[in-house]
């Protein structure tokens, strides 16, 4: 399912989800799909997906990539989907330092970068 998700967060507009443009961090992100978040086994709204990084922002340095899932930011769980997501990124960065809890396939990651 993770190459799929990739495959998917190439194509542009065909979800009606809302996106969160991190302009500082580099990264935009949507709500996550239903059929991924059951394949991964994710309650409620937690995680947002990953659509897109700009090339040599600080979420790109830091190894964050379209089809990631992003379900903690700052060791706090991302519950309410892109609004939470965008609440807590706004924090993170105004603190200087970003911390990400990621899914990436079958693999937990942990990144952090500075604004």
């Amino acid at each position: 399912d993770y190459a799929q998700a990739q495959a998917n967060t190439q194509q542009r507009g065909k979800h009606r989800d809302e996106r969160v443009n991190g302009a500082k961090a580099g990264m935009s992100v949507t709500s996550l799909p239903s059929r991924m978040r059951r394949s991964m086994r994710l309650s409620g709204e937690l995680g947002v997906l990953v659509k897109e990084v700009s090339s040599g922002s600080a979420a790109a340095q830091a190894g964050v990539q379209p089809g990631d899932v992003i379900v903690q930011v700052n060791y706090t769980p991302l519950k309410a989907g892109v609004k939470a997501f965008e609440r807590l990124i706004n924090r993170a960065m105004a603190k200087g330092l970003v911390s990400l809890h990621i899914l990436r396939g079958e693999r937990e990651l942990f990144v952090a970068f500075s604004p």
